[in-house]
């Protein structure tokens, strides 16, 4: 029988998502019977003609609670697009030129039943837009 407490050995599964539209942050719910361990989160970051900064952030929301568990370091601004990838062991580093960016996260970011992860966008504009997501996380059962 696997031990439940192995962090190691869920089963491969995606958390539940919306599709933003333009303006919106994307949001992810653990609706699984069971913790989840994120691996990977990636998605695509285009900004609007709006020269206003953005600063993009992964945070974990339980009930009234939130807390900051990836940030960029880097201002998005007018126009730009990057591909970001949100993962543990990532060193945390941008590149505009490249157009990509790297978000570190904790080695091991566990999720709870009904916690939602997020991809947060400061200073979003009305016409910014997150696509092409993906994530990946491993799935434990509770055992009570």
């Amino acid at each position: 029988m696997r031990n439940p407490y192995d962090i190691n050995r869920g089963d491969l599964d995606e958390l539940t998502q919306n599709v933003p539209g333009p303006g919106a942050l994307a949001t992810f719910t653990n609706d699984a019977f069971g913790r989840v361990r994120v691996l990977l989160l990636s998605f695509r970051y285009a900004a609007d003609v709006n020269v206003a900064n953005r600063s993009i952030r992964i945070i974990v929301v339980r009930g009234p609670l939130n807390w900051t568990v990836g940030i960029a370091n880097l201002n998005v601004t007018a126009l730009q697009v990057l591909d970001c990838v949100a993962a543990p062991g990532t060193i945390g580093q941008a590149s505009s030129a490249a157009s990509n960016l790297q978000i570190a996260m904790p080695d091991i970011l566990l999720i709870e039943p009904g916690d939602q992860l997020q991809i947060d966008v400061t200073g979003i504009q009305v016409g910014d837009q997150i696509s092409l997501i993906h994530n990946d996380v491993l799935v434990f059962p509770i055992v009570i």
